[in-house]
This record gives C-alpha cells, sequence and structure tokens, in this order.
C-alpha cells in the first residue's frame, strides 16, 4: 500500500498500527483496512471500559496491534499480536470480504489466477495479462 494511505491508516489507529509500519497490499483494500481497524479500535475501547469497571482485575492486558497486513493467495491476511473471538471474527469476515474487492482499484472484482492468485477486476485483470504478455515477448 503506497505511504500516504499506509499514514492515514497510523494517524487514525496509532495503537493497532504502533508495531506496524506498511501494509503488504495494494491500495484497493485501504477501505476494508480502515473500516477493520475501525471495528477491531471500538471493539478494544470497549473491552477497556468493561475491565476497568471490574474491581477484580488484577492486571492489564498488552494492547492489541497489528502484527502483519498482507495479501495471501488473493485474499487480505491480517494478523494481530493477540484476538478474542469477536476480533477473530472481524479479521475474519475481512478476509472473506477481500475475495470480492479489487486489491488494486477497489471495485468489484474476483480471483484470478495467471501465476499469482490475485482478487481483481476486470480492468486490472486485463492489464495484468497485457503485462505479462509484453513481459514474455521480451
Amino acid at each position: 500500500m503506497n505511504k500516504q494511505l499506509t499514514d492515514q491508516l497510523i494517524e487514525k489507529y496509532p495503537q493497532l498500527f504502533s508495531h506496524y509500519q506498511f501494509l503488504e497490499c495494494d491500495d484497493g483494500w485501504y477501505d476494508l483496512i480502515d473500516r477493520l481497524s475501525w471495528q477491531i479500535d471500538q471493539h478494544c475501547k470497549w473491552k477497556d471500559k468493561v475491565e476497568q469497571e471490574d474491581e477484580d482485575k488484577e492486571q492489564e492486558e498488552e494492547r492489541i496491534y497489528f502484527v502483519q497486513i498482507k495479501e495471501k493467495f488473493g485474499t487480505l491476511r491480517a494478523y494481530l499480536n493477540q484476538q478474542d473471538e469477536c476480533i477473530s471474527g472481524l479479521v475474519s469476515m475481512a478476509e472473506s470480504i477481500s475475495a470480492t474487492i479489487c486489491e488494486v482499484c477497489g471495485e468489484k472484482g474476483k480471483s484470478r489466477k495467471s501465476g499469482w492468485i490475485k482478487t481483481l477486476c476486470e480492468k486490472h485483470h486485463i492489464e495484468n495479462q497485457q503485462r505479462k504478455n509484453n513481459e514474455k515477448e521480451v
């Protein structure tokens, strides 16, 4: 992901991106990652509030943050240092949704295989095929 979009995510969710400075996917998944980050951030804030009200809590758990965000086999993969059932569900949902979003532009896409598996819209699939054909000719 380009630096400007990555910096926007880091600025919006400094805790979630405190240990991670770049994303290993294209720009088209920015909105999906932004929504996932917002949902995880809201869940963490809710969980912190509930735990503060719990007087029996002995020690504070380590804050949740992303360890890695990347594309693998045409879909988003998001790894965190820890996750509860809610966060695990949010990540699984985002990973599933990414299979329908072009990784390059964010439009509707589908899984395409030509060497690597990528989720692409028709336009970027054609461009990808043309680029590969040009590379073969050289």
